[in-house]
């Protein structure tokens, strides 16, 4: 129609007339529908787009070709670009042609969105070389990489044993997960959310990662783990007041001391239990270092008996160091402090020496041979012989 025809419209038999720019063209394709399949952006961003059949016939891409032309800019500089071109019609429904209104969904080639917080300039246009509209062919937006760690952080970096550490993290965006390692090589998926809980045995390394591509710096945690005190067996006299000391390998570790196994408060703190002992008895023990506190208990056995002193039947003023005096102790190795007297004598029944107390006694240079003596012990007497040997 020429011009003059323009906007100006005509009834015949009930048929309506418009100016023909609104009459369908015979190929024509719009680019629409960015689409992104994950809310995460990586070195190898995965999008789409829809071509949509805006013509009256259908297309056929065995016979004009799709060409996608992709740029990326930064500040106004092409930092990607590539071509994709549609040769065939296996993207369609039942590989048919592309009938009117209808459309198809094409991936992109991977994108480099990697950068955090960094804005992109997205350029997408599609053409076919019989495309007789090519204004509605472009897409031209700003992609923002917004993900975020957020602020990361661990309930401690040290626990005691048994205890749970809480790993979190406040304000991130984009897919959340926690692992943990022990080596930073091996790593196990703990929670895909932005808090997690765990029971460490031992240090243990936790990082946090969004979508699979971006990971934090490690956090440590570090277990306080008291060692077990050993289980002892000690013998006494009874009714001797003695001090028990359990073995300090740390410096700075303190003792609990409970009267059964399974008691969780203990009846004395501090590291000498001071108390005499009349009958066998059981205790207790876990060790504490800095507020923690021994997974198990150590058992501490007390033996008692009615024990005598045992009085030496040689002895070797030498000087060497090694048994170089006379003196008593109880039968369990502790020294006698009892009242005691005690008198040697020597082959013809003459007294020679004699002394009150357990006071260690040289011999008096007296000549080597052997000796008698007469012990009082808590009103116990014993007798014996005794060896002087310097030689």
């Amino acid at each position: 129609m020429g011009s003059n025809f323009k906007n100006v419209y005509y009834y015949i038999d009930n048929i309506w007339l418009s100016h023909c720019d609104s009459l369908p063209k015979s190929n024509d394709i719009k680019v629409s529908a960015l689409q992104k399949e994950l809310l995460c952006y990586s070195d190898t961003t995965q999008l789409s787009i829809n071509i949509q059949n805006f013509s009256v016939d259908s297309i056929d891409f065995t016979k004009d070709t799709l060409v996608i032309f992709t740029e990326v800019l930064h500040n106004g500089t092409v930092i990607q670009s590539f071509q994709q071109e549609i040769a065939d019609n296996t993207l369609n429904y039942n590989g048919n042609l592309l009938g009117q209104d209808s459309s198809i969904s094409i991936k992109l080639n991977p994108i480099d969105f990697s950068q955090l917080g960094r804005s992109y300039q997205l350029k997408v246009y599609a053409r076919l070389n019989s495309d007789e509209d090519t204004t509605n062919n472009l897409i031209d937006t700003i992609i923002t990489n917004n993900l975020s760690f957020g602020t990361v952080s661990s309930s401690s970096p040290l626990i005691c044993s048994g205890s749970t550490a809480t790993l979190k993290s406040e304000g991130s965006r984009g897919f959340p997960k926690w692992e943990y390692s022990i080596n930073q090589t091996d790593w196990i998926t703990l929670s895909e959310d932005t808090i997690a809980t765990h029971k460490p045995v031992g240090s243990t390394f936790y990082r946090f990662s969004i979508c699979e591509f971006y990971y934090s710096d490690t956090l440590l945690v570090e277990v306080n783990t008291p060692p077990t005190p050993a289980d002892t067996s000690i013998l006494f006299c009874t009714g001797l007041a003695v001090n028990l000391v359990p073995s300090k390998p740390l410096l700075n570790q303190s003792f609990s001391w409970y009267a059964s196994v399974n008691d969780s408060v203990p009846f004395f703190e501090g590291d000498t239990l001071a108390i005499p002992f009349s009958q066998n008895q059981f205790f207790y023990i876990a060790s504490k270092v800095d507020s923690c506190i021994s997974l198990e208990k150590g058992k501490v056995t007390i033996e008692t008996e009615n024990c005598g002193i045992i009085i030496p039947n040689i002895f070797t003023p030498n000087g060497d160091g090694v048994n170089d005096f006379f003196f008593y102790s109880f039968a369990i190795g502790r020294l006698v402090d009892a009242d005691i007297s005690t008198t040697i004598f020597n082959r013809l029944g003459e007294e020679v020496a004699s002394w009150k107390g357990n006071k260690p006694w040289s011999g008096d240079n007296l000549i080597d041979g052997t000796y008698f003596y007469r012990v009082k012990a808590d009103g116990i007497e014993y007798k014996g012989s005794v060896m002087i040997l310097r030689q």
